[in-house]
């Protein structure tokens, strides 16, 4: 199944990117009743355990609202990133009992969480700006998921293609004509794996895109990954070990059980990457290790590792 959603010529300043706290809120709800479906937010759902038992209990019985919340809930006011309260109360007038659930969970835990959310999401809606401003709502769109396909030429973006499939070639249940309505592009945490698409309420056309749509995962420094590389051969382990003291090639051949240009080809890569250090001393030339650059690569490592 497919839908295309046909946007038309994008004026500059048509499609705005803001944050939606009250969005969030209810985006994060669906989470906590579809965990399976979000297994990157497991860690949400476990600290969201101490919310009180009336809370969950009111949940699960609104579970089917949440499971499948319907747009006029996700984009109930012209302005997502109103007052608190403003958005709160046009929640509350499209469905009381969501309404009121949606309040206690800002109340009880959902404030303080996007607190915490602020810096990322910032991040990402500035990257999602950067995006439209040179590649419209169209460019961002089209490198979100595999299953999103845009089409510049005819100014409008595919949903519903999976991964196997060609979009091209792939026909649309529905089209939805919303030429020269704005468009508001909202940066969600809580929207991985989805993509939220609002068409048909009045406020605004409105895609809900998660942050790790431009957040993507750095990848690791070039040098640390080199030297790592480099320091995964036994070899030059024993090298590195055997270099307590300065030595020359004539030493450590012998030493080693190996031959002195596999040695020498061994010391090039360290030194390539700081591990060793030589100089001239009459007829030899004496490798040393650098202990130092071994510590740095650790540290450069931990905190790799710790920025995920």
């Amino acid at each position: 199944m497919a839908a295309i959603v046909l946007l038309g010529p994008e004026p500059p300043g048509r499609t705005r990117v803001r944050q939606a706290p009250v969005l969030e809120a209810m985006l994060a709800l669906h989470v906590l009743v579809e965990p399976g479906h979000h297994p990157e937010q497991h860690p949400f759902v476990r600290d969201m355990r101490s919310l009180p038992p009336a809370f969950r209990a009111e949940l699960n019985r609104q579970r089917e609202t949440f499971s499948h919340p319907p747009e006029a809930l996700l984009n109930p006011h012209p302005d997502p990133d109103a007052e608190v309260d403003v958005l709160l109360a046009a929640v509350a007038a499209v469905d009381a009992a969501a309404g009121a659930l949606v309040s206690d969970f800002w109340e009880l835990a959902f404030a303080a969480e996007w607190q915490r959310m602020a810096p990322t999401l910032a991040r990402a809606g500035d990257a999602m700006a950067e995006t439209v401003a040179t590649s419209g709502a169209l460019g961002l769109l089209d490198g979100v998921a595999p299953w999103i396909a845009s089409r510049p030429a005819r100014h409008e973006v595919q949903f519903g293609c999976t991964a196997g499939e060609d979009p091209a070639d792939d026909l649309p249940d529905t089209t939805f004509d919303v030429r020269g309505q704005p468009v508001t592009v909202v940066p969600s945490m809580f929207a991985a794996p989805h993509v939220y698409v609002d068409v048909e309420t009045p406020a605004a056309v409105q895609f809900a895109v998660p942050v790790r749509a431009v957040l993507r995962e750095a990848p690791p420094p070039a040098e640390l990954t080199g030297a790592l590389t480099v320091l995964g051969s036994e070899a030059r382990l024993r090298l590195l070990h055997a270099l307590d003291r300065p030595r020359p090639v004539q030493e450590l051949a012998p030493m080693l059980t190996m031959a002195p240009s596999t040695v020498s080809r061994h010391l090039q890569r360290l030194a390539e990457h700081g591990l060793v250090t030589s100089e001239r001393d009459g007829w030899y030339v004496l490798y040393r290790a650098v202990p130092s650059r071994v510590g740095d690569l650790v540290r450069d490592l931990e905190g790799y590792v710790g920025s995920a």
